[in-house]
C-alpha cells in the first residue's frame, strides 16, 4: 500500500493540527522529541537542526516536526514501522495522552499496531539503601542511581475536544434555562407566584450586576 493511502498516513494527516497544538503546549519536551525522532530517522537533519537551533515559536517547531514525520510516512516503504517509531519516541518524552489518541485513531482507520511494537514505559530502579560503615563509602557513591529530572508535562485538549465540550456545556445550559422558565410559568399559572414579583426580583438582581 502506498504511503499516502496507508492508515498511518491518513491518521497523521487528520490529526496533524491537534498534534501540533498538543506538542506546542508541552514546549519543554520539543527538543527531546526532536532528538528522538532524528535518531530514529523519522525527520531529516535539516529539520532537526532548524528545530534545535533557530528561534522559532513552539508552534512552528512542533509544526515542522510533525509535518516532516508526515512526509516520511507518505514516502516510506513501511509506514507502519515509521508510525511505531513515532509512538515509541512520544513515549520516551512521556506524551502518553498523544500516544493513546494516535493509536485509537489508527485503529479506527483500519490500521494495526501490535503491543510488542510499542516500547513499554520503564520505571527507574530504586536508589540503593545507604550501606552502613565507613568502609562502604566509595561503593555507595558508585551505586547510587540518580533519577534524571524530567520536565512537567501539561496534557492539553485538542481543538476538537474543546469544541465538543463547549457544545455540550451550551446544550446543558440551554436545557437548564428551559426548565427554570417552565417552572416559573407553572408557578405563575397556578397562582403560587405573581409575575410582578418575579419581574421585581429579576430587575433588582440585574441592577446589582
Amino acid at each position: 500500500m502506498e504511503g499516502s493511502m496507508s492508515p498511518e498516513y491518513i491518521t497523521m494527516k487528520e490529526m496533524l493540527a491537534d498534534l501540533v497544538d498538543l506538542l506546542a503546549g508541552n514546549a519543554l519536551v520539543i527538543s527531546q522529541l526532536n532528538n528522538h525522532l532524528f535518531s530514529s530517522d523519522l525527520i531529516p537533519k535539516a529539520v532537526h537542526v532548524t528545530v534545535g537551533t533557530t528561534g522559532l515559536t513552539p508552534y512552528d517547531r512542533a509544526n515542522k516536526i510533525f509535518s516532516s514525520v508526515l512526509a516520511t510516512i507518505e514516502y516510506h516503504s513501511n509506514p507502519n514501522s515509521v508510525f511505531s517509531s513515532l509512538i515509541m519516541s512520544l513515549q520516551n518524552v512521556e506524551l502518553n495522552d498523544m500516544v493513546s489518541k494516535l493509536i485509537k485513531k489508527l485503529r479506527n482507520k483500519g490500521g494495526i499496531i501490535k503491543d510488542d511494537q510499542i516500547e513499554a514505559l520503564t520505571v527507574p530502579p530504586p536508589i540503593p539503601t545507604e550501606p552502613h560503615g565507613p568502609s562502604q563509602t566509595s561503593e555507595k557513591c558508585e551505586n547510587v542511581y540518580e533519577v534524571p529530572h524530567k520536565p512537567y508535562l501539561i496534557e492539553l485538549s485538542s481543538q476538537e475536544e474543546v469544541a465538543r465540550n463547549i457544545e455540550s456545556l451550551h446544550e446543558q445550559f440551554t436545557g437548564l434555562a428551559t426548565k427554570i422558565r417552565t417552572h416559573f410559568d407553572e408557578l405563575v399559572s397556578s397562582g403560587k407566584l405573581k409575575a410582578s414579583v418575579v419581574a421585581f426580583h429579576a430587575e433588582e438582581y440585574w441592577g446589582k450586576i
